[in-house]
């Protein structure tokens, strides 16, 4: 999950003038298709591919113009293959 928030300012040549403001805000979840393989009561083996995200920007220019943005991804790429081991100590 993640949320940002940023405000530019556009400004002139002239420092003292700003030609245009942008207020943006940012927020999206993603998921994470997987297995989880038990080795052993204690070890276990783990290994992720691919991702599923959701996205949606707001901005808002001076002059109140609103730009909405939603994405929605599914990427199942080989260079994105996660693979891991926990031990579980209780």
């Amino acid at each position: 999950m993640n949320y940002q928030i940023s405000d530019i300012e556009f400004r002139s040549a002239n420092p003292e003038i700003i030609t245009s403001e942008q207020d943006s805000s940012i927020y999206g979840l993603g998921l994470t298709p997987g297995f989880v393989y038990s080795l052993s009561p204690k070890f276990l083996i783990q290994a992720n591919l691919g991702a599923l995200a959701y996205s949606r920007r707001k901005t808002t220019e001076s002059g109140g113009r609103e730009y909405v943005s939603n994405s929605l991804t599914f990427r199942i790429n080989p260079e994105n293959i996660n693979f891991g081991v926990t031990h579980l100590w209780n």
